[in-house]
């Protein structure tokens, strides 16, 4: 973007808001293949026939690379190969984004194709009445479970993921049943459609998935004979000049006013005139919706961008946006290819679930990539991060998108009852907080984000940057733009400085001298964050100088701690050089000069200019001991000092002074950026290492201290294998200081090359009391497990047993990563050890056992399933040692199909054992979810132990399969369930929605269904009878008051309560309703039961004589005017208004 200028950026191995330097911004270009990349776009170079006689007009609009005709005569000429496929760009008035996908698909070894979009406004409305008549049949939201093929193919698979229902953060019209969120229909060839309907979560609502299997001819018939009898031809036209800009102006006006942009979205789109759009966008200008354009923003979207929105935002304080991930692969795929939504991510059959994947597609904020807005002040007041250990720094240019919105808090990426405050400036505005930066902000964008957006990547510290680092040389990352990575990752425990800086280009000086005058007033922000990160510039080298010269107690301490942070000066050597002699000035008061001051305050900065003068000074002031010339200077700083001087031969002496001043205190910290600048810059050099290292482990062996050579030679070592007979050599030595270099070398090179059978024999001859085997039972153990030998697993099981909290110090990838290897090695005594542990491990962390066992379930299993199975089930039976069956039974219930599965549960509760329940707890936290059992299988269990008096299966299954129990239980099994409700109340039978037990039981015709119907109404509808949703849900299932056990007077009763509680409610929420009480005044139905109505107008003077601090008569108007009463009813109501008003 052409005024975004004064990039601010960070230096190589960035310190905390450390040296900036200028950049360019790059906008997003056109989309280009990443190298290796399955995920890129087929770029056409040949235009198809379209399915209408209508070729496209010569587009003034068009994304490169991105075909405007669909090849429905020949789809042969589609490729469809990898995750993304090919993209059209077609018709703008029924798919919404105007964007329409097709990939090639397999499945069962039958080839395929699937057509993807989204569906708007009344098109949707048109194709949902046309599925229903051609006999469509409802269901749940799925997506199937893909791989990719080594031909770019993906392949369905057997598993799928299911979104299901979130109320807490929906909107009121998602129907709270997801058990028929989507409309299905079967072609006539294998080939069927399935669209999303507008009740179902927001983030899905519109979607269209058009499976087709065979010949691409065959699959042309049947794609044919869909459209024709669905209505569907007019959705592969080719776009127009006209359906394009409308499409600009729309996406315009959804930022500039949402309100009305939904409105039109929801009338007839084709029938909008550009013309209508554009006076609504008047306050823009021609010129900027002249710059308005289509860009592709990742490989599987484009969007309309507005250049101007991005600069309006970065002049009023945006700087950058940020996302953050856990894993250094996980960054490693994002530069690749990009940032995915949840929807996204489902689509392309990668069922991987995020922070909150289920609450995002109810609230809408799954069809979106979720980001953080980082501002200036936010910057300036250096505000700490939120979320994963990476964040992915997202350039400015970004918000010249138009298809995000934002909230200033978390708000699950809700994407419904929107208005301008979610949109650019107010956003921003909000976002800022009025001097309080909100940190849990969020900025959705729409389908995904590419990764043309990067600009840094920012680790929490130097062994997290390390271990990335590691990781992207390993795959050959690099970054998108080209930035070399070593300055792409940095390290920023606050807020990166990066971004447009706060000042036009030249106005810094202005800028710089307003900040001092603020400080003077005890207002050190600006000055603060210029000093620490403003790029170098001639004006910053003056402001430097004129600080040093003036020596104010309130500027002086902003300026040594910018510099501590910076580590380095605008100002050369030369210019310091000069300073010296006014600043050796004595004071005229008694106590050190002002160079002394600086010396002693700041010597690391002041070493970094190379400054031969201040060199000479710092040494003496050193001899001296008048200092220690170490100071407030961070480690990465110091790391940054060194590197800049060790590359100037002409600051030899400054150089060899810093390195005695920083490498004790490095090499004690065993910081990792000071030892990746000993492997670029080898400090020790031995003719004969061999001679060297004997010489050193003998001092070590006599003083029981590591020289510093010795720390520096390890240090400098460019692979953990080249130090594979050093470190065994050390070991043997059985030292404590041969600890902290092994912890060195671990640091660095995050493992230690050890040969499992050399290592062995060292450590059989380690006394229990060794530091160094405490050292390798307690941090090395996954090294110890990996190497999978007898006496190291014994050894780890020992000391697991005093010390059960050290093996949860290992995660489930540390597991993964162990388990694999055993796998590899074919170690089943190893394999058997490790997968006990690790599922004993995550006992009581879900997530973690997700991870684990989605990891399991892909890989083999290497002990016999059925021995396994019936020495676990009779292990738990006698209660001893539960947690070593854990695993085994985890494992099948992962890895098994649906009918293990179903047996192995079946087992476990027919055990009935502590040990049992315990693993069932355990397996349905890890999944996330109910086990797997049908609603018969459920009740018969239920039946089976309430008859042999096992109580622990009873409460149980009553708690964890209450709704199984109720949809599949006979009469003998309700009336069972009707004795504990009776007895003990809804809190022995927790369901999770009972409204969507309800309508399943509705939708049964089996025994016991009245009975079920009949208990959830009167044990679980009235206490939560105030709920919009309890209406609904009665409402569906055409129950009445009595249905409740209520007769007239308790439904009059009840009326009142319900009436109190919304009245009560208001205060707090607005969007309480009145309907429950219409509900029961109607009787369920559609007319008034006046003998209800006349009892409730008896009870409201008393209610209201009671209750003075309730506001009747709003609501009562209220109520009223629903009622549509008669004339004497009116008459009736409003002496009781007046009664109750005469009573208050």
């Amino acid at each position: 973007m052409g005024a975004v200028k004064n990039v601010v950026g960070p230096a190589p191995t960035t310190v905390p808001h450390s040296l900036a330097n200028t950049t360019k911004s790059k906008s997003s270009g056109p989309l280009q293949k990443a190298p290796g990349s399955a995920d890129a776009f087929s770029v056409h170079s040949a235009r198809a026939a379209a399915i209408v006689d209508a070729t496209p007009t010569p587009p003034t609009v068009s994304v490169p690379g991105i075909p405007e005709a669909f090849p429905i005569a020949d789809l042969s000429k589609i490729s469809g190969r990898g995750y993304v496929g090919d993209v059209y760009l077609l018709d703008g008035g029924s798919l919404e984004g105007m964007k329409l996908q097709a990939r090639r698909i397999r499945e069962s070894g039958t080839p395929g194709l699937e057509l993807t979009f989204r569906l708007q406004g009344q098109a949707h409305d048109r194709l949902m009445a046309a599925a229903k008549k051609a006999g469509a049949a409802s269901g749940p939201l799925e997506f199937k479970a893909r791989a990719l093929g080594s031909d770019g193919i993906l392949e369905n698979t057997k598993k799928s993921g299911r979104v299901t229902a979130d109320s807490g953060h929906a909107p009121k019209d998602m129907a709270h049943s997801d058990d028929n969120w989507c409309l299905s229909l079967e072609g006539n060839k294998g080939g069927s459609i399935s669209i999303v309907t507008k009740k179902a979560a927001v983030s899905a609502r519109g979607l269209v998935r058009l499976e087709l299997f065979g010949t691409d001819v065959e699959m042309k018939a049947e794609l044919d004979a869909l459209a024709k009898s669905l209505g569907l031809s007019q959705l592969f036209a080719p776009p127009t000049q006209k359906s394009k800009q409308r499409y600009l102006l729309m996406r315009a006006l959804w930022q500039h006013d949402h309100k009305q942009a939904k409105k039109l979205g929801q009338s007839d789109v084709e029938k909008i005139a550009p013309e209508s759009v554009k006076k609504q966008l008047g306050a823009h200008g021609s010129a900027r919706l002249g710059a308005l354009a289509l860009t592709d923003v990742s490989p599987s979207h484009f969007s309309v961008i507005d250049p101007a929105q991005a600069e309006l935002m970065i002049k009023a304080g945006a700087r950058y946006l940020y996302s953050t991930v856990e894993s250094p692969e996980h960054v490693a795929s994002i530069l690749q290819n990009g940032q995915k939504s949840s929807l996204r991510r489902y689509l392309d059959g990668q069922i991987i679930d995020g922070m909150s994947t289920n609450e995002d597609f109810s609230s809408g904020g799954g069809v979106g990539v979720f980001t953080r807005l980082v501002t200036q002040s936010a910057i300036m007041q250096e505000g700490s991060w939120t979320g994963r250990r990476y964040k992915v720094i997202l350039k400015p240019d970004l918000l010249a998108r138009t298809d995000w919105y934002g909230h200033k808090g978390d708000e699950f990426g809700r994407a419904w009852g929107l208005d301008q405050k979610n949109f650019g400036l107010k956003l921003l505005e909000d976002v800022e907080g009025k001097g309080s930066y909100q940190d849990y902000n969020e900025l959705i964008f729409r389908d995904s984000i590419g990764p043309q957006y990067i600009g840094r990547v920012v680790a929490l510290d130097e062994t997290s940057r390390n271990q990335l680092l590691t990781e992207l040389e390993k795959q050959k990352v690099q970054a998108p733009d080209g930035t070399p990575l070593h300055e792409l990752v940095v390290v920023s425990p606050q807020f990166l400085s990066y971004g447009p800086a706060p000042y036009e280009p030249g106005g810094e000086l202005e800028f710089a001298t307003a900040a001092i005058a603020e400080a003077k007033k005890n207002k050190p922000m600006n000055l603060k964050w210029f000093l620490a990160n403003a790029p170098r510039s001639p004006a910053h080298a003056e402001i430097e100088r004129s600080l040093l010269l003036s020596a104010n107690p309130k500027t002086d301490e902003i300026l040594f701690e910018a510099l501590s942070i910076r580590g380095a000066m605008s100002l050369g050597a030369e210019d310091l050089d000069a300073l010296v002699p006014a600043l050796s000035k004595p004071k005229p008061s008694k106590g050190p000069n002002r160079l002394d001051q600086l010396l002693e305050t700041i010597p690391g900065p002041l070493l970094s200019t190379g400054s031969a003068l201040v060199t000479e000074k710092l040494r003496a002031r050193i001899e001296k001991k008048e200092t220690t010339g170490l100071d407030g200077t961070s480690s990465s700083a110091w790391v940054g000092i060194l590197t800049k001087l060790a590359a100037r031969p002409d600051a030899a002496p400054a150089y060899e002074l810093a390195r005695a001043l920083a490498f004790p205190r490095l090499l004690e910290e065993k910081d990792v950026g000071f030892l990746r600048f000993l492997e670029a810059h080898p400090q020790v050099t031995p003719a004969d290492s061999t001679a060297f290292l004997k010489s050193q482990l003998a001092s070590l062996e006599k003083s029981g201290k590591a020289t510093q050579e010795l720390q520096l030679y390890l240090g400098q070592a460019k692979s953990a294998d080249s130090l594979s007979e050093t470190q065994l050599s050390l070991i043997r030595l059985d030292q404590g200081a041969v600890v902290p270099l092994l912890e060195s070398a671990l640091k660095k090179h995050g493992k230690l090359e050890l040969d499992g059978d050399e290592l062995a024999k060292v450590f059989s001859k380690l006394p229990s009391t060794s530091k160094v085997r405490q050292f390798l039972l307690g941090t090395l153990a996954p090294m110890l497990l990996e190497l999978g030998r007898p006496e190291f697993l014994s050894a780890l099981e020992k000391r697991w047993t005093s010390a059960p909290h050290e093996k949860s110090n290992l995660d489930s990838k540390a597991w993964i990563h162990v388990i694999g290897r055993h796998i590899e090695q074919k170690s089943s005594a190893a394999f058997s050890f490790s997968l006990e542990h690790a599922i004993a491990s995550f006992e009581w962390n879900g997530d973690e056992s997700r991870t684990l066992l989605e990891r399991l379930a892909t890989m083999p299993l290497l002990v016999d399933p059925k021995k396994a199975i019936a020495r676990a089930i009779k292990g738990l039976a006698t209660e001893k040692k539960p947690g070593e069956h854990f695993g085994t039974l985890a494992w099948h219930l992962a890895a098994g199909d649906g009918d293990t599965k179903s047996l192995l549960v079946s087992s476990l509760i027919e055990a009935g054992s502590a040990g049992a329940e315990k693993l069932l707890d355990w397996l349905e936290r890890a999944q996330g979810k109910a086990l797997p059992l049908s609603e018969t299988v459920v009740a018969e269990h239920f039946r089976n132990a309430s008859k042999s008096g096992q109580k622990r299966m009873v409460e149980w299954l009553s708690r964890h399969h209450a709704h199984e129990l109720f949809i599949g239980g006979g009469p003998d099994v309700i009336a069972l369930l009707e004795k504990r409700l009776s007895k003990q109340g809804q809190w022995a039978m927790p369901l999770e929605d009972w409204t969507q037990t309800l309508s399943s039981v509705a939708g049964k015709a089996h025994d016991g269904a009245a009975e079920a119907r009949k208990l959830l109404l009167e044990k679980y509808a009235l206490p939560g009878f105030s709920e919009a949703k309890t209406v609904e849900a009665l409402t569906a299932v055409g129950a009445t008051p009595k249905d409740l056990g209520l007769d007239a007077e308790a439904t009059a009763k009840k009326a009142l309560e319900v009436l109190e509680n919304h009245i009560d409610r208001l205060e707090y929420d607005e969007d309480s309703s009145i309907g429950p009480v219409v509900w029961l005044l109607k009787g369920g139905g559609e007319t008034l039961d006046d003998a209800v109505l006349t009892r409730l107008l008896a009870l409201l003077p008393q209610s209201a004589a009671e209750n003075t601090h309730r506001e009747y008569g709003p609501v009562l108007n209220q109520l009223s005017n629903e009622l549509e009463l008669s004339a004497a009813q009116k008459k009736a109501f409003a002496t009781a208004k007046q009664k109750a008003a005469s009573a208050k």
